[in-house]
């Protein structure tokens, strides 16, 4: 009796802690803790003084690695400049809004033309968004419709 009870409640375990898991929302997730940037990718990459770049992130400077992103549970982002601002000038944040669309499968920031905060276009695809982990990618396109250029950012807590 024991030998078969013993399996059956890591069974019971192992599937109560994963819909556990699994119960968290994607804006719950979003807001749980800040996020920073660690890796962002261009393909095909950028022409930057005769070079093609496509990653990004080794071209940001210190005072941007330390940049990071408050989603709060009201559709409120501040986009904070961290500890380090690149010009004393520079605000220490700016706030957008945020919303999850079509089956929470894209994130959308407003207003729309704020690219330049945190290096994404509006609306991104979530491509991953776990509890430590998030992924974005955003698309650029040609007049035709075509894609351009495909722009990935990933976030870490």
């Amino acid at each position: 009796m024991r030998k078969t009870l013993l399996p059956a409640v890591c069974l019971v375990l192992l599937f109560a802690c994963s819909k556990s898991g699994s119960s968290l929302s994607k804006a719950d997730l979003l807001t749980a803790q800040p996020w920073k940037i660690v890796a962002d990718s261009i393909l095909p990459g950028r022409n930057l003084n005769g070079v093609l770049v496509t990653d990004m992130y080794s071209t940001y400077k210190p005072c941007e690695r330390d940049n990071y992103y408050v989603f709060s549970k009201d559709g409120t982002l501040e986009a904070n400049n961290g500890p380090t601002k690149c010009y004393p000038s520079d605000h220490q944040f700016l706030k957008l809004t945020w919303f999850l669309e079509d089956g929470e499968t894209k994130l959308r920031l407003s207003p729309d033309n704020q690219v330049f905060i945190i290096g994404i276009g509006t609306p991104s695809d979530i491509v991953e968004l776990t509890a430590t982990a998030m992924t974005l990618r955003s698309y650029d396109y040609n007049t035709d419709g075509s894609i351009s250029r495909i722009h990935t950012l990933q976030f870490r807590h």
